[in-house]
């Protein structure tokens, strides 16, 4: 039987936290510690599956990021079915987020915050990325099972690493904002900074903004009146403004319509709105927000067929572009730090 220490590495997704803190730890500590350990890496795994549980007897270690499972019951379970492994868990972001976060209201609605907390306990280790967070976790586990591991990169084995830069063959200083679709609050803090900078006669035509990480993934969700609902209004005159600013104001309560029959209300009772899901649009984009920041609403671009091309939300690379502002698509995890090579300011 191996003595070799076996880790199981579960790694949820491919965006850029895992890749950096889940992945690639896992892939380096194969690479260069074979000998002492035996490395896994699963992306989803059924806790509440008895087979499940039984084939993780193997492992002497789980390590996984922020939240083992959703669901602080099942967490207590597997905690308790395997006693004899090491529960590992790396947290690099606060478990409380500011109200001007996209997920902030889902994730009151989810009780992450708590949710993580109780991981947060349960877990036999904490890692994570600068001892100020560590300081905070501990205050949760109460014990001294924290460690800070920084983010770092190895250009070596992680190509996109690798100082291929060049300067621009225009003289240009280029600025890149390189970032996730979460921080429309620091990006509004560079609300005119650009057209200032284009307005100082010294500095206009020697820099370009540049804007990595543009994309247009994901879905909306669309809250509509029920449109059997709005019928059986029209039918009985009571579709009005009056009518939709109740509707409204009371988030769907039918009962506030009191000349509506109490046959219609029970029709409608819960089914006041329609909800559906579609792809995001281009223009829906928290990027194309950024963009519009950036570019200071796109008057800093003067060149029509380039406007007209970024307009068309175009992936393909347009070798037009004018100088002053450049949009570059997502990337994966393990190539989106190429755009370095043209960066001067990160």
């Amino acid at each position: 039987m191996s003595d070799k220490i076996k880790i199981l590495f579960l790694n949820k997704d491919g965006a850029g936290v895992n890749y950096f803190r889940t992945q690639t730890p896992a892939i380096e500590l194969e690479r260069l510690y074979s000998d002492q350990f035996e490395v896994d890496i699963q992306a989803e795994l059924n806790f509440n599956d008895p087979e499940v549980i039984e084939g993780l007897k193997k492992y002497n270690i789980i390590h996984y990021h922020q939240r083992l499972v959703d669901d602080i019951r099942t967490m207590n379970n597997v905690k308790a079915k395997l006693p004899n492994i090491k529960f590992v868990l790396d947290i690099d972001d606060y478990w409380h987020l500011d109200k001007k976060h996209p997920l902030y209201n889902m994730s009151i609605e989810h009780k992450l915050p708590l949710i993580t907390v109780e991981n947060l306990k349960l877990a036999d280790f904490v890692t994570t990325t600068t001892e100020a967070f560590a300081e905070e976790i501990r205050k949760v586990t109460g014990k001294d099972n924290v460690f800070v591991l920084y983010n770092a990169v190895n250009p070596e084995t992680m190509k996109q690493f690798e100082n291929n830069w060049k300067p621009d063959p225009k003289g240009r200083v280029r600025i890149t904002y390189a970032g996730g679709s979460s921080h429309m609050g620091d990006i509004k803090q560079l609300e005119s900074v650009t057209n200032m900078l284009n307005a100082d006669f010294q500095l206009k035509d020697k820099f370009t903004i540049k804007l990595a990480g543009w994309d247009t993934e994901g879905s909306i969700n669309t809250v509509s009146f029920n449109p059997e609902l709005i019928e059986a209004l029209k039918a009985k005159n009571l579709w009005t403004m009056d009518t939709v600013k109740i509707l409204n104001k009371s988030k769907g309560n039918i009962e506030m319509i009191t000349k509506l029959p109490n046959a219609v209300k029970d029709q409608f009772r819960n089914n006041v709105f329609k909800q559906e899901q579609r792809p995001i649009k281009s223009e829906e984009s928290v990027y194309y927000y950024y963009e519009q920041i950036l570019t200071d609403n796109h008057k800093i671009i003067k060149d029509k067929d380039y406007y007209n091309w970024l307009m068309s939300f175009n992936k393909m690379n347009y070798f037009g572009e004018e100088g002053i502002y450049a949009r570059r698509w997502t990337q994966k995890a393990n190539i989106y730090a190429k755009v370095l090579d043209e960066t001067d300011i990160g």
